[in-house]
């Protein structure tokens, strides 16, 4: 064998094993990018479900007012005690969509805006229930339709993050 021949041979040893190198190192950085993308994603998963929970359980305490088997006062108490030691969800719905999750701020609009139909809805009832009129069917309704709004948008948002997850495996 030739000395090119043989510097043949070892350079293209050293270039295979850079080469090598090179692709584990490209695959393990996506690897990496995967994991944490996904983390980030489930993260964003319980923060979404469990405001969505929260502002059912917010607006359960108060279809008990609209449906006379609860005064005003106690659906208070209830609300302020099911939120002792909850999670501030909302804050990082919007902080993990608006970082990492953009095609999720739609899911996030929407959701703002059930929670200030709700908001408009509860405080009509407050103004009601203040003037007098302890059940408030009208108010019930409202409120239930918002709730099954909100109910089909968590089902869409758990479609999507399914549909995403299926890419970060």
């Amino acid at each position: 064998m030739s000395i090119a021949q043989i510097l043949l041979a070892v350079l293209t040893i050293a270039m295979s094993g850079v080469v090598a190198a090179v692709v584990t190192s490209i695959l393990n950085t996506r690897r990496e990018e995967r994991q944490f993308r996904r983390k980030r994603l489930e993260e964003l998963y319980r923060a979404f479900t469990g405001f969505c929970t929260q502002l059912d359980v917010h607006w359960l305490h108060h279809t008990s007012v609209m449906t006379g088997k609860i005064d005003h006062n106690q659906a208070l108490d209830l609300t302020i005690a099911a939120g002792e030691g909850e999670e501030r969800h909302f804050e990082n719905v919007e902080m993990l969509a608006a970082i990492y999750w953009p095609e999720f701020n739609p899911f996030v609009d929407e959701l703002k805006q059930l929670r200030s139909q709700a908001n408009d809805i509860l405080h009509a009832h407050k103004q009601r229930y203040l003037a007098g009129h302890r059940e408030d069917k009208e108010s019930f309704d409202a409120i239930r339709r918002v709730g099954e709004s909100l109910d089909n948008l968590r089902d869409r948002f758990r479609d999507k993050v399914r549909e995403i997850a299926k890419h970060l495996r």
